[in-house]
Protein backbone atom coordinates (compact mmCIF):
# COMPACT_ATOMS: atom_id res chain seq x y z
CA UNK A 1 0.00 0.00 0.00
CA UNK A 2 2.76 2.36 1.05
CA UNK A 3 4.66 1.70 -2.24
CA UNK A 4 1.86 2.16 -4.19
CA UNK A 5 1.10 5.32 -2.52
CA UNK A 6 5.03 6.53 -3.12
CA UNK A 7 4.98 6.16 -6.77
CA UNK A 8 2.17 8.21 -6.80
CA UNK A 9 3.48 10.99 -4.82
CA UNK A 10 6.74 10.43 -7.06
CA UNK A 11 4.76 10.48 -9.95
CA UNK A 12 2.92 14.39 -8.50
CA UNK A 13 6.37 15.96 -8.20
CA UNK A 14 7.80 14.58 -11.68
CA UNK A 15 4.51 16.65 -12.92
CA UNK A 16 5.61 19.58 -10.36
CA UNK A 17 8.52 19.76 -11.79
CA UNK A 18 7.32 19.51 -15.47
CA UNK A 19 5.07 22.47 -14.84
CA UNK A 20 8.49 24.20 -13.22
CA UNK A 21 9.91 23.68 -16.68
CA UNK A 22 7.38 24.42 -18.66
CA UNK A 23 7.05 27.79 -16.64
CA UNK A 24 10.80 28.37 -17.53
CA UNK A 25 10.33 28.02 -21.73
CA UNK A 26 7.11 30.16 -22.11
CA UNK A 27 6.70 33.52 -22.48
CA UNK A 28 2.89 33.76 -22.85
CA UNK A 29 1.68 35.39 -19.37
CA UNK A 30 -1.71 33.90 -19.48
CA UNK A 31 0.29 30.27 -19.75
CA UNK A 32 2.84 30.76 -17.25
CA UNK A 33 -0.04 31.54 -14.43
CA UNK A 34 -1.39 28.16 -15.61
CA UNK A 35 1.35 26.42 -14.85
CA UNK A 36 1.93 28.20 -11.77
CA UNK A 37 -1.31 27.09 -10.52
CA UNK A 38 -0.83 23.56 -11.36
CA UNK A 39 2.63 23.25 -9.97
CA UNK A 40 1.27 24.49 -6.50
CA UNK A 41 -1.88 21.35 -7.05
CA UNK A 42 0.86 19.16 -7.66
CA UNK A 43 2.77 19.33 -4.79
CA UNK A 44 -0.80 19.83 -2.70
CA UNK A 45 -1.72 16.61 -3.56
CA UNK A 46 1.74 15.22 -3.32
CA UNK A 47 2.01 16.16 0.28
CA UNK A 48 -1.48 15.14 0.82
CA UNK A 49 -0.23 11.91 -0.56
CA UNK A 50 2.54 12.31 2.20
CA UNK A 51 -0.38 12.51 4.37
CA UNK A 52 -1.44 9.32 3.98
CA UNK A 53 1.80 6.94 3.32
CA UNK A 54 2.27 8.49 7.14
CA UNK A 55 -1.29 7.74 8.46
CA UNK A 56 -0.17 3.95 7.60
CA UNK A 57 3.35 3.98 9.40
CA UNK A 58 5.25 4.77 6.33
CA UNK A 59 7.58 8.01 5.32
CA UNK A 60 7.01 9.43 2.23
CA UNK A 61 9.91 10.22 -0.08
CA UNK A 62 11.27 13.88 0.06
CA UNK A 63 10.73 15.34 -3.09
CA UNK A 64 14.52 15.10 -3.68
CA UNK A 65 14.19 11.65 -3.71
CA UNK A 66 11.74 11.46 -6.44
CA UNK A 67 12.49 9.89 -9.37
CA UNK A 68 11.18 10.56 -12.96
CA UNK A 69 8.45 8.27 -13.34
CA UNK A 70 6.49 10.05 -16.05
CA UNK A 71 7.10 9.27 -19.89
CA UNK A 72 5.85 12.92 -20.06
CA UNK A 73 7.69 14.84 -17.37
CA UNK A 74 10.20 17.12 -16.82
CA UNK A 75 12.49 15.75 -18.85
CA UNK A 76 10.32 15.53 -21.98
CA UNK A 77 9.77 19.23 -21.25
CA UNK A 78 12.88 20.67 -20.62
CA UNK A 79 14.15 18.40 -23.91
CA UNK A 80 11.20 20.88 -26.09
CA UNK A 81 12.11 24.10 -24.79
CA UNK A 82 15.57 23.28 -25.58
CA UNK A 83 15.19 22.17 -29.06
CA UNK A 84 11.78 22.62 -29.91
CA UNK A 85 12.28 22.14 -33.72
CA UNK A 86 8.90 21.92 -35.74
CA UNK A 87 6.45 23.75 -33.80
CA UNK A 88 6.38 26.14 -30.85
CA UNK A 89 8.26 25.97 -27.79
CA UNK A 90 4.80 26.71 -25.85
CA UNK A 91 2.91 24.59 -27.96
CA UNK A 92 5.60 21.56 -27.71
CA UNK A 93 4.97 22.35 -23.81
CA UNK A 94 1.56 22.13 -23.93
CA UNK A 95 1.15 19.41 -26.01
CA UNK A 96 3.71 17.67 -23.69
CA UNK A 97 1.92 18.48 -20.28
CA UNK A 98 -1.27 17.76 -21.50
CA UNK A 99 0.09 13.86 -21.94
CA UNK A 100 1.77 14.48 -18.91
CA UNK A 101 -1.56 15.25 -17.24
CA UNK A 102 -3.49 11.93 -19.04
CA UNK A 103 -0.28 10.08 -18.24
CA UNK A 104 -0.61 11.06 -14.29
CA UNK A 105 -4.83 10.38 -14.42
CA UNK A 106 -3.79 6.92 -15.51
CA UNK A 107 -2.13 6.28 -12.59
CA UNK A 108 -4.82 7.63 -10.35
CA UNK A 109 -7.34 5.40 -11.85
CA UNK A 110 -4.74 2.58 -11.60
CA UNK A 111 -3.88 2.78 -8.19
CA UNK A 112 -7.78 3.39 -6.97
CA UNK A 113 -8.92 0.32 -8.91
CA UNK A 114 -5.92 -1.86 -6.89
CA UNK A 115 -7.83 -4.60 -4.73
CA UNK A 116 -5.27 -3.86 -1.60
CA UNK A 117 -7.34 -0.36 -1.18
CA UNK A 118 -9.90 -0.11 1.60
CA UNK A 119 -13.28 2.19 0.70
CA UNK A 120 -11.76 4.96 2.99
CA UNK A 121 -8.25 5.06 1.06
CA UNK A 122 -10.30 4.70 -2.42
CA UNK A 123 -12.17 7.60 -1.52
CA UNK A 124 -9.02 9.62 -0.32
CA UNK A 125 -7.64 8.97 -3.75
CA UNK A 126 -10.58 9.88 -5.61
CA UNK A 127 -10.61 13.18 -4.15
CA UNK A 128 -7.27 13.92 -4.58
CA UNK A 129 -6.95 12.52 -8.37
CA UNK A 130 -6.68 15.08 -10.96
Amino acid sequence: MVALLDELIESEEDARRACNAGLAAVTDPVVADTLRAASTAHAERRDALGGLVTALGGSPPRPDECRELLAHGASEVTGWAIEGPMRSVKDAVLATLAAMRSELKARYRAAIDDPMLDASRRAALGQLAP
